[in-house]
């Protein structure tokens, strides 16, 4: 049987009640039993058919089945309710349906206030519902509360997992104070339990937020810790990609001397690895920083040596820009032939690569007319 709206209206009329967007369940005057039974399957037929109003641009009755939906799951059981309004209220939020998003928050606070407190998959799915409409304190709300039984019940990986969604809600929504706070606690656990895979994780959200914030100092500080977590497991090729970060913060606040020489580690370091993309990496940044303070010499070296490493990698695209590079050096020091040379070099890359012909001709052209 196909449930419309007006058949579902005419069953739902003798024992549901709607107040204020809150549905309650009164008990019926002498009901039927088969008048009082509510299949799943009826219900999962009124989502569907609210799913097809939507696709054809039907939106109030769209909602309006939703709204029925979720009166009938009231007597379903309180986790599927939950797992409905969940749902719907992700439906409710993309679309825009202001009025239903707010019925469904109230009637999620609802259950959380009528909720055991020990009732933890109810309160799992509470987290998870609050999550699909955007509420984060809400969300945080309820995993600090699983939090509180995790470490009741001394359940080590429970509590390891609540503080990561915490820090991890914090991030998502922008909070850094928040989810700074969040992964020391993840970090300083992880610690206590030698759990290493969730110290790198920790590490790396905390050196993100801290960055987001513009903390150089603690983004350092926590990369530094992460290399040094790296060395003490050996594992040498994580620790280029940390390092020309912590280059970048020193280069930002003002310490350049610093930064050329973290900037020439990770280039020995990702050599000798042969992570030939961190090599570079660095060379270029360092070339770059050399290039700003007008120390050409030194950025030609790191130029050259790019190139060498660029060849190794097979990376044309970067070998032409490399000798723009080195062309717009040698024309800063008056150095026409030499400048020539590095952009007829880039000239034949662009050539095989059949990208920005034009522009390197017309940078040769420019340069010869100035002679």
């Amino acid at each position: 049987m196909t449930l419309t709206p007006q058949r579902v209206a005419q069953y739902l009329a003798p024992w549901i009640i709607c107040l204020g967007g809150l549905w309650t369940l009164p008990v019926a005057a002498e009901p039927v039993l088969s008048d009082r039974v509510v299949e799943s399957s009826d219900v999962e037929t009124l989502h569907e058919e609210a799913l097809e109003l939507l696709q054809q641009g039907n939106q109030p009755e769209a909602f309006q089945l939703w709204q029925q939906e979720l009166e009938l799951r009231q007597g379903l059981g309180i986790i599927p309710e939950i797992q409905a309004l969940s749902r719907v209220g992700a439906i409710a939020w993309s679309e825009g349906e202001l009025v239903m998003l707010r019925q469904i928050m109230a009637r999620l606070d609802q259950i959380q206030g009528d909720v055991e407190g020990t009732d933890q998959e109810t309160l799992q799915e509470l987290g998870v519902a609050y999550q699909q409409l955007r509420s984060p304190q809400s969300a945080v709300g309820v995993y600090q509360k699983l939090l509180h039984l995790a470490i009741e019940d001394s359940n080590e990986e429970q509590q390891n997992t609540l503080l990561g969604q915490i820090a991890q809600t914090h991030l998502n929504w922008f909070d850094y104070p928040q989810a700074v706070a969040g992964y020391e606690g993840v970090l300083s656990f992880a610690q206590e339990q030698e759990d290493v895979l969730t110290q790198i994780q920790a590490y790396q959200q905390l050196a993100y937020s801290y960055e987001q914030m513009e903390e150089w100092e603690g983004a350092i500080a926590t990369r530094l810790n992460l290399i040094n977590l790296y060395d003490r497991l050996g594992q040498v090729n994580s620790i280029p990609k940390e390092q020309i970060a912590i280059a970048k913060h020193y280069e930002t606040l003002g310490n350049l001397k610093t930064s050329a020489q973290l900037y020439e580690q990770a280039y020995l370091i990702a050599f000798e690895q042969q992570h030939l993309a961190y090599a570079a990496e660095a060379l270029q940044s360092l070339g770059i920083l050399y290039n700003n303070q007008q120390k050409f010499p030194e950025a030609l070296a790191v130029y050259r040596s790019l190139l060498g490493t660029q060849a190794q990698a097979y990376d044309a695209y970067g070998m032409m820009n490399t000798y723009e590079r080195i062309a717009e050096i040698h024309s800063a020091l008056d150095q026409r032939e030499q400048a020539l040379a590095a952009l007829e070099r880039g000239l034949k890359f662009a050539q095989h690569l059949n990208v920005r012909t034009e522009y390197y001709t017309e940078l040769i052209q420019g340069l010869m007319n100035d002679e």
